[in-house]
């Protein structure tokens, strides 16, 4: 059957006997479907972005190379692995056009790294809020209990990945929680932490005066606060979506859009996110700002004073 428009098109078939049957849909651009296509074009634009942003930071890092900080670094290499990230669903999402399945080495390849992206951003979102290499010049003890909840994280997120790869999404039953509750737990577990880091690094940098930091760790705040509120948001605009897409007209009206619900604002919006902290922390040549030898007073005294 020759179809000569866009549009959202369904099968029915009726018989008074049993009989079985195949619908094969052929679309233009290949095998994937077309409500799924646009994520190849997603995820090559965010690939061709981080790779931009590497490429930037590694140059303005050349630039200032004797002076640039441990907490840049590690930023650099969690953008390199975004890059890696995006190409790999890009290549997952590619390859599924081409072939109509998806790939099963594609499939565990983006459930470890998506579980490294998401462990190693929360990781770096943590210590900065401690205040790494700019209030403190080590975490200490702190940095050790910061990779292990990193570590269980990344256990936890390759469990999640693992669950929605292998097992049957219609196989409901209190075995989903297994692969839901670890997840939750550390990630709530950052989230508080990370909060609460930067209120104390907040408060230490009142205390010693330091106005360009604390306008810095200011704005982080406001906008962790303001990525929280998006996320809610998608919650709830995601949870009336799911109720309501099985009715048919909405389904016909919208189904162009099905990606950004699934994929769409979430990786925008940690783009963005990213994307204005390396923003913020970006080596330069104003980089001894960030310099622990601007402290006002002396450290260790300043450091005991506010634990």
């Amino acid at each position: 059957y020759l179809i000569n428009a866009t549009g959202y098109y369904c099968v029915d078939a009726a018989s008074t006997h049993d009989f079985t049957a195949r619908a094969d849909w052929t679309n233009a651009h290949g095998q994937l479907p077309a409500g799924e296509y646009p994520k190849v074009h997603v995820y090559a634009v965010l690939m061709g972005a981080y790779i931009l942003i590497a490429l930037v930071w590694a140059f303005m890092s050349w630039r200032v190379w004797s002076e640039v900080l441990p907490v840049q670094n590690r930023l650099f290499a969690l953008v390199c692995l975004m890059a890696v990230d995006m190409g790999l669903n890009f290549g997952f999402w590619q390859h599924y056009n081409a072939h109509g399945a998806p790939s099963l080495a594609y499939s565990v390849a983006l459930v470890v790294v998506d579980a490294g992206r998401n462990s190693l951003s929360f990781f770096m979102l943590l210590v900065v809020a401690l205040g790494w290499g700019v209030v403190r010049p080590s975490l200490g003890k702190a940095m050790i209990r910061c990779t292990l909840l990193a570590g269980a994280h990344f256990g936890a997120g390759c469990l999640y990945g693992a669950g929605i790869v292998f097992r049957d999404p219609h196989d409901a039953g209190p075995l989903g929680l297994v692969y839901v509750v670890p997840l939750s737990f550390t990630m709530t577990l950052f989230y508080v932490w990370t909060l609460s880091a930067i209120i104390a690094t907040t408060h230490m940098l009142i205390d010693r005066q330091q106005s360009y930091k604390l306008a810095m760790y200011n704005r982080l705040w406001r906008l962790l606060m303001l990525s929280l509120i998006l996320l809610f948001v998608y919650f709830v605009l995601n949870v009336m979506y799911t109720v309501f897409y099985s009715r048919p007209e909405l389904a016909d009206r919208t189904w162009k859009w099905r990606w950004f619900w699934t994929d769409g604002w979430l990786n925008l919006e940690y783009f963005a996110v990213l994307a204005t902290i390396l923003f913020w922390w970006r080596p330069t040549t104003q980089n001894y700002r960030f310099g622990l030898e601007e402290l006002a007073g002396d450290e260790e005294e300043a450091m005991q004073r506010d634990q």
